[in-house]
């Protein structure tokens, strides 16, 4: 129970965010009668609050956007939702700063109704007019976490951590991002998709092709050849914990893609499980690996091997993450292909603002096999920017050039193959386009092949339209 002077003193404090207005001849408090045996402190009045209303309500029209935002953020920490209701609803702002601030206060004023929906709509609508309102995308990430919406949310809260310079507020942002990592054990999705390219064969176009000396005619087979294919596939993962850092992460997935002509056919099956311990800068897992894989509708070969992999925070707006592999290949039928590859895999992803983080990534390859001419080492180094424009829509653009050099020639009177390959992609998002609760993605790939040997000369593009569902 309230002890004597509590209500009036809350409406006291709410009347605080007057102080504000003593710049327009505001009062800096709200007067309480003072109620017998309780000189110490402001009675419980009726009709107090009226008097709050009434002298904000006064005062309102003198004061400056700023000043005004403030009254409000202080009202609706104080929980005078009815209050802020009336005076949202007279204040129409006349540049489109001010009206963004009045949109948001109006969204925290729903969060703190618990009205969450309405208010994650309202942030929404703020991000779309100026994706780089670095608080609306904090409190968006709130309330997605409030409503379990925890892939949002977490996309939500790292792109804000990269504009955060108060480290207090890092360490909530950053507690609210592992709570959610906790919390769920498990994760699903499901997507799929249609996906033409123009050389389904990564084939030359030429009609001829020189090896060894000789001109070789080449036939339909060995061209190019444009085709539309389907995809999709499942995707989960669980976390078992093992202690208070140490988790049993488990993941799979099952995914294909299909062509009218079965040659192309490819599916793939596969699964790793090991131990992560989460630490103070990031984390580190030790995983074993399987795959199975099926081309042109038959068994085609089978990997298994080692994954280590880290994430390190390196500062608030810098995250590297690393991926050591080796896996040896056996083949079902292709026997000379059958041997041992190692890789080693690094990117670091910059956020430069609330919209937009930027992306370098180098990496290097080893594989062996019971053939020299089919041995290689490759490497590779690309960059990556993505961007959030208003109206929601997100672009990714990422370039990667890649060299590989095999051990030996494959026939006598040939150079060794010598290929530098260019990958461009551009993928098209947008947080809130939704199709029966899919969300779609459109991404743009160009490849070009340039090698020392005619085949393997090529390019291509594709495009790919992809519906995805998280659970």
């Amino acid at each position: 129970m309230d002890r004597p002077g509590t209500t009036c003193r809350r409406a006291w404090l709410s009347a605080v965010a007057l102080r504000l207005m003593l710049a327009a001849g505001g009062a800096s408090a709200l007067p309480c009668p003072v109620h017998a045996g309780d000189t110490n402190q402001p009675p419980t009045v009726p009709g107090s609050q009226v008097v709050a209303v009434a002298e904000i309500a006064a005062r309102w029209p003198k004061l400056d956007e700023p000043q005004r935002a403030a009254v409000i953020t202080q009202l609706t920490q104080s929980g005078e939702f009815e209050m802020v209701e009336r005076l949202l609803a007279d204040w129409h702002p006349p540049g489109k700063a001010a009206r963004l601030e009045a949109r948001y206060l109006a969204a925290k004023l729903r969060k703190a109704q618990g009205r969450l929906k309405e208010a994650i709509e309202l942030f929404r609508s703020v991000l779309e007019e100026d994706p780089n309102f670095i608080r609306a995308r904090l409190e968006l990430g709130f309330a997605l976490y409030l409503l379990q919406q925890d892939d949002s949310a977490r996309h939500h809260l790292k792109l804000a951590l990269g504009s955060v310079s108060n480290p207090e507020l890092e360490k909530v942002v950053r507690k609210f991002i592992d709570t959610m990592d906790e919390r769920r054990p498990w994760n699903l999705s499901v997507y799929g998709g249609i996906a033409p390219t123009t050389n389904i064969s990564q084939a030359t176009s030429a009609n001829t092709a020189t090896l060894g000396g000789n001109t070789l005619v080449l036939d339909a087979a060995h061209q190019k050849r444009a085709a539309t294919g389907v995809f999709g596939g499942i995707l989960g993962g669980y976390r078992q914990p093992l202690s208070e850092s140490v988790d049993l992460m488990l993941a799979g997935s099952a995914v294909g893609r299909g062509y009218r002509d079965a040659t192309f056919n490819d599916d793939l099956l596969a699964g790793e499980i090991g131990p992560r311990v989460r630490l103070a800068w990031g984390d580190i897992g030790l995983y074993g690996t399987f795959a199975r894989r099926w081309v042109s509708n038959e068994a085609y070969g089978t990997q298994y091997g080692a994954r280590l992999a880290g994430n390190v925070k390196l500062a608030a707006s810098d995250l590297l993450n690393a991926n050591f592999v080796c896996v040896h290949k056996d083949y079902d039928t292709a026997t000379s292909y059958d041997g041992a590859n190692c890789g080693a895999q690094l990117s670091l992803d910059h956020i430069v603002d609330g919209k937009s983080f930027v992306r370098v990534m180098g990496g290097l390859e080893l594989e062996r096999t019971n053939a020299a001419n089919l041995s290689y080492g490759a490497a590779n180094l690309g960059v990556g920017a993505s961007h959030e424009f208003a109206g929601g829509m997100a672009l990714y653009g990422q370039l990667v050039v890649s060299r590989r050099e095999y051990d030996a020639a494959f026939a006598d009177g040939m150079a060794a193959r010598r290929d530098t390959r260019i990958d461009a992609t551009l993928a098209i998002t947008n947080k809130r386009w939704d199709i029966y609760g899919l969300s779609p993605m459109l991404q743009y790939t160009y490849t070009t092949n340039f090698s020392n040997v005619d085949l393997y000369k090529y390019d291509a593009h594709g495009l790919t339209f992809t519906l995805t569902r998280k659970f």
